[in-house]
């Protein structure tokens, strides 16, 4: 992928965030998906907030994370991470879930990738900067495709290692 895509990509996506699939979408989006690990909750913040996206809040409750949060024109929800995961009857929980962190995700990397400057405008300086973008935007756009797929795959379909 080439500067240009990712800078577009990552700008982008404070314009225009994916929109939510709906339940008539998501079997053609789950063909093929394969298993993957579950996102790595630990590099979540305790809360966070983006107007427009919404918030969440992550608690620990006896060695379990419970997650609070309310999606833009959604209800409050609360749920523990374990039953988001393996419960079917809350897929379309954890598809709200972890779209909204994937767009978090998504607008933090934005921010972020915005405010790095290059050093100067000569060839190698301009490489160097170009490396350090690419390395960059490429961890945004993995931890939103973690999240995006978490959300969207079949309870239970995950690696639980």
């Amino acid at each position: 992928m080439t500067t240009a895509i990712l800078r577009e990509y990552v700008f982008l996506a404070d314009k225009e965030l994916p929109a939510l699939p709906s339940r008539v979408e998501l079997p053609t989006i789950r063909k093929g998906l394969r298993k993957k690990s579950l996102p790595d909750l630990a590099l979540l913040p305790d809360e966070h907030e983006y107007e427009k996206v919404g918030f969440f809040r992550k608690q620990t409750v006896k060695h379990q994370f419970r997650f609070h949060w309310k999606a833009f024109r959604s209800d409050d929800k609360e749920y523990f991470f374990g039953e988001l995961c393996l419960d079917p009857q809350r897929e379309l929980d954890r598809l709200e879930f972890g779209w909204m962190i994937a767009n978090f995700a998504a607008l933090d990397g934005g921010r972020y990738l915005s405010q790095l400057r290059p050093i100067s405008y000569e060839d190698n300086h301009q490489n160097q900067f170009n490396r350090q973008y690419n390395q960059r935007a490429k961890h945004f756009l993995s931890i939103v495709a973690v999240w995006r797929h978490w959300a969207v795959v079949p309870a239970g379909h995950m690696k639980f290692s």
